[in-house]
């Protein structure tokens, strides 16, 4: 994948920083799907949790940059990159 051209990204951080996984995607509804995947084991003990695959898939369709689910000091972001990125972690 090259990664200056537009893609998405499925990443996980802790409360300090640490992050933990980062995959990089060139299509939504892969990137939708293990995002939605993750943040279902994530949130599996919480009766408030409802969240759907049309709810993933949305967020970066229709004008967004994407979403993020978690519970305290845990979170997961799908999110849409124009390119060029950087991050110390995986770059």
């Amino acid at each position: 994948m090259n990664l200056t051209q537009p893609h998405l990204h499925v990443w996980m951080r802790t409360l300090d920083g640490a992050e933990l996984a980062n995959a990089t995607y060139d299509n939504d509804v892969d990137a939708s799907l293990d995002f939605l995947g993750m943040a279902r084991q994530i949130n599996k003990y919480n009766a408030e949790s409802d969240l759907k695959i049309e709810d993933v898939y949305n967020s970066l369709q229709y004008g967004g940059r994407g979403m993020y689910a978690g519970v305290p000091g845990f979170v997961v972001v799908v999110s849409r990159c124009d390119g060029g990125c950087k991050s110390p972690t995986w770059n």
